[in-house]
């Protein structure tokens, strides 16, 4: 078996980002996987103005990356893939992408919305 994580995170979103901050600040070895870019669906975003700490507002995309810069600074890790399965049975858990398989002890599934 390959490197098992303790925490993978599904999903490089606000709330995936969120979680591999709070889980790599604890001192789990953590990896956030994601799709397409940092920030999820909130990269496509022009203008957010109403985020704490952007007295003007902030574009998506530089937010997503400003997330993923604060998750990494404690040591998440970030891989551009696309989980295709995931088996949550057991101690370990395996995902399934399209560039081969992950393993943690732990996973959070924070895939997000889609615009409609």
């Amino acid at each position: 078996m390959e490197h098992i994580y303790d925490v993978i995170i599904i999903g490089g979103g606000p709330a995936g980002y969120t979680a591999a901050l709070y889980a790599a600040r604890s001192g789990f070895d953590t990896l956030v996987v994601e799709k397409y870019a940092p920030g999820g669906q909130m990269a496509l975003t022009n203008q957010i103005d109403n985020y704490p700490g952007f007295v003007d507002g902030v574009d998506g995309f530089t937010l997503g990356m400003k997330m993923q810069e604060g998750a990494e600074k404690y040591g998440a890790k970030t891989e551009y893939l696309e989980v295709k399965s995931v088996e949550l049975e057991g101690d370990v858990k395996h995902l399934v992408t399209d560039s081969g398989d992950l393993y943690a002890k732990a996973v959070i599934i924070a895939t997000g919305a889609s615009a409609k």
